[in-house]
């Protein structure tokens, strides 16, 4: 008699496979007492039955049976075969097709060639769908506790805490801190991550970071100490925040921002002015693209300007290092925050209190519909002055580091490129004008050329 077993385990933490391996050994046991061969093992390690994500060696195992390359499968118990009605129905199909048999170490024979076994199938699949569907309930009941009480809910461990999930792990927490500060400052997602690959930070499963890797880790509420349930944020955790909430609440509103400038793929942006020079016709960006063999900046709307991307870039930053070493000049731009955000977000509470009372005296009729909506506009009007506010509380935080060394054009040129841009963003708006016709004096065939005055440079402070 030839013999196919199944084993299968749904969460594997560690990956050593011990418990499948446990399920093969007592299988094996089985098929030496009905004496038969094993002719095939199938395993699938860290999936579940129930989650409907398929598995491939229960499909290999189903086309075997089905082509009757066996005579029984054994499995450690019926639920490790299927727990999912629709799978059982294919299971039984596949059976009666290949005339294979079923034999389990935990129920026995399972006897699918007649009404009465193919019932009591049916019977333990629905009481194992019951089992998990219930326990399902009662996780989903204990993390709303605790997610209520502010307490840790289990899991893997969160970056930046240790394995409690309540316990700063300094070094990470650093990285976090520090992430911070670099999105803050202008800095890409990507440049980060690469950053944390070479200093061997790793994610708490060991593995190095994708490009948008510390955008997932820098919006969470729990950096600032809050417990969210559900994508919601329902009060204080029990765990230290390791950025201030307000520091989180700044960075959150930047990466979420559908207007924030971002690099058009994980290897960054390549030019000092992509998507940041505008165009004089339609202020619209101005991206570079190869023309004749030469990076040229293009108005991609209508193509109302073109400019050689190498001396523009040149003509900029030499600008900008003018501008930068003129005394207080960088100043005027760049003060350590000094806003109260504590007072702002206690504000933004209170008005966010308000508005739920609204909700509430129209439910009970005191107020109708326009005075509800008008309240509530004026409420907002002010909640997104203080979003304004607090975030505006760190956006000078891209000339940090810039602004206080002994020459600031220089540290601006010692910067990568993603913090040059964003400091270019804070101080300068650059500005491609109509180019007269014909080329300038001394212009020599073959190469590009550049006019000064076709570029207007809007200074954000003096000129």
């Amino acid at each position: 008699m030839r013999a196919l077993i199944y084993a299968r385990i749904s969460k594997d933490r560690v990956g050593a496979g011990i418990k499948v391996a446990t399920q093969e050994a007592d299988c094996r046991t089985l098929a030496d007492r009905l004496g038969a061969t094993v002719v095939g093992v199938y395993v699938d390690n860290d999936l579940s039955a129930y989650s409907g994500k398929q598995r491939p060696q229960y499909l290999a195992l189903l086309e075997r049976v089905a082509a009757g390359d066996a005579d029984v499968v054994i499995a450690w118990h019926t639920d490790r075969l299927h727990r999912n009605p629709t799978e059982l129905e294919a299971y039984i199909d596949a059976c009666e097709r290949g005339g294979v048999d079923t034999h389990t170490v935990r129920a026995g024979r399972i006897d699918l060639t007649t009404p009465s076994g193919k019932l009591f199938a049916r019977n333990l699949g629905s009481y194992a769908r019951f089992e998990i569907e219930h326990a399902i309930d009662r996780q989903r009941r204990a993390k709303r506790r605790a997610a209520t009480e502010g307490t840790w809910k289990g899991g893997r461990r969160p970056f930046g805490y240790n394995a409690d999930g309540v316990t700063v792990r300094d070094s990470e927490a650093d990285a976090i801190r520090e992430a911070a500060d670099r999105v803050l400052a202008g800095d890409s997602l990507a440049a980060i991550a690469r950053e944390w690959n070479r200093r061997g930070i790793t994610t708490t499963t060991g593995k190095e970071w994708r490009p948008d890797g510390p955008r997932r880790i820098l919006l969470r509420p729990r950096n600032a100490g809050f417990m969210e349930h559900q994508g919601e944020i329902i009060g204080e955790a029990e765990w230290p925040p390791v950025i201030e909430p307000e520091k989180w609440r700044a960075v959150t509103r930047l990466l979420t921002n559908p207007a924030r400038r971002t690099a058009p793929s994980s290897s960054g942006v390549r030019w000092l002015g992509s998507g940041l020079y505008r165009c004089w016709a339609c202020d619209g960006p101005v991206r570079v693209g190869a023309s004749k063999g030469i990076s040229t900046y293009r108005c991609r709307e209508r193509s109302h300007v073109a400019r050689a991307q190498e001396p523009l870039d040149d003509f900029v930053t030499k600008a900008i290092v003018r501008w930068l070493r003129e005394s207080d000049r960088a100043d005027l731009l760049w003060t350590p925050p000094g806003t109260d955000v504590g007072a702002l977000e206690t504000e933004a509470a209170t008005l966010t209190g308000r508005k739920q009372a609204l909700a509430s005296m129209f439910a009970r009729g005191e107020i109708d519909g326009p005075q509800l909506a008008t309240a509530t506009s004026e409420l907002e009007a002010r909640l997104e002055q203080i979003r304004d506010a607090v975030t505006s509380a760190y956006s000078g935080t891209a000339l940090e580091g810039v602004a206080s060394a002994p020459d600031p054009g220089q540290a601006w040129l010692d910067l990568p490129l993603d913090r040059q841009r964003a400091v270019l963003d804070a101080v300068v708006v650059v500005t491609l004008l109509a180019s007269p016709r014909g080329r300038p004096a001394g212009w020599v065939e073959g190469l590009p050329y550049f006019r000064p005055d076709t570029v207007r440079l809007d200074w954000r402070s003096g000129d």
